[in-house]
């Protein structure tokens, strides 16, 4: 039986040997093109065949020429600023393969932009956000008034807490304002909020969610910006009621994550981020949840159906808790850790943690 040929697009190696993970028991050929070099990627077992590009600007015409040489059924971006570039070119690389769903040009670049989102979702009057405050190269201390401490100053675009700076009270946003001086094009004031981080992983087509998971990690203190791979993986109708509105209003196709914060006191959801692609824990929301977003990406698109399953909830633990649980002989708890996925391509993840 002739194989489904898949042509991945991306730079991030965790992201995509995550989805092949996912895709391992299925009938294809997977293809990746990136311009990283030295992915390991090179050396998964899931990956038929590798493909390099130099520029951002040479994607479409490498992905034609792929297209024609390996004979692809399916093109599928995972990464953000790729997905934004098949996007831009669509109807021409449609004439090649399918391309998976992607969102308008316009409207993503929107959605990944901290800044740009929250002042489209303020014109669409869908209050979601924590209250900000949008800075440059002028902002004094009145530019923060109605704002309460502690404040984050966020770049407009950044992943895993990069280029948070925690103001704490008056004294100390005068000396971040005199040591930054004019370099503050790009950055917003935002009120920290104390709660539980919670990720909302979607699937929508036409702005409506189609396929979700929902995913817990405990209470974030300030200071407290990084991932956390302690989950909960679980249903939330509050969450899926905020998210849906602003899904609709950005007329979202294909995947996202939406970085989300529960306040710790009052309980109400808040809306922090969204990434464009693909996410870190894509293989546990299939190991926990049982909602395999890659499987469902190319059977929409190929096959025009919705794939059929039955949602679970679940947890992940994060390796120190493992150690702990370690600790109390309670050996059988690897199986938790988002680790488990690594043993089916043990050769490509373990080359990922040494030095290139």
């Amino acid at each position: 039986m002739e194989k489904t040929s898949i042509l991945l697009i991306g730079y991030d190696e965790h992201l995509c040997l995550s989805i092949v993970y996912c895709l391992r028991k299925a009938n294809y050929d997977i293809h990746l093109l990136t311009h990283n070099k030295k992915t390991v990627c090179r050396y998964s077992r899931f990956i038929k065949k590798v493909f390099f590009y130099n520029d951002y600007k040479d994607i479409p015409e490498a992905i034609a020429e792929v297209s024609r040489t390996q004979h692809i059924d399916l093109i599928m971006p995972y990464d953000e600023l790729e997905s934004l570039i098949v996007s831009e070119h669509k109807d021409w690389l449609s004439e090649f393969a399918p391309v998976v769903p992607l969102t308008d040009p316009k409207l993503f670049q929107t959605a990944i932009n901290k800044n740009n989102l929250d002042a489209f979702l303020a014109s669409e009057k869908i209050e979601v956000m924590p209250k900000s405050v949008l800075l440059n190269a002028g902002s004094t201390l009145k530019d923060f008034n109605g704002l309460k401490f502690p404040l984050l100053i966020k770049p407009s675009r950044s992943s895993f807490g990069r280029g948070i700076v925690t103001i704490k009270d008056e004294e100390t946003l005068k000396g971040y304002l005199s040591a930054k001086g004019k370099n503050l094009d790009g950055f917003a004031a935002q009120e920290f909020i104390v709660g539980s981080d919670i990720s909302c992983n979607v699937f929508a087509v036409d702005g409506e969610i189609r396929h979700y998971t929902i995913q817990e990690s405990p209470v974030k203190q300030l200071d407290n910006y990084a991932k956390n791979d302690d989950l909960v993986f679980h249903d939330d109708p509050e969450v899926i009621e905020t998210i849906s509105t602003v899904t609709k209003a950005l007329n979202w196709n294909g995947v996202a994550c939406l970085d989300l914060r529960r306040d710790a006191q009052t309980g109400k959801i808040y809306l922090l981020e969204i990434n464009g692609r693909f996410w870190g824990s894509v293989s546990s929301s299939y190991d926990r949840a049982n909602v395999n977003f890659p499987l469902i990406m190319i059977k929409h698109t190929l096959l025009k159906e919705e794939l059929q399953y039955s949602k679970q909830e679940g947890i992940q633990i994060s390796m120190s808790r493992f150690i702990n649980e370690l600790k109390s002989l309670k050996i059988n708890q690897l199986g938790l850790t988002k680790y488990r996925s690594y043993l089916y391509d043990p050769f490509a993840r373990f080359l990922k943690y040494m030095p290139r």
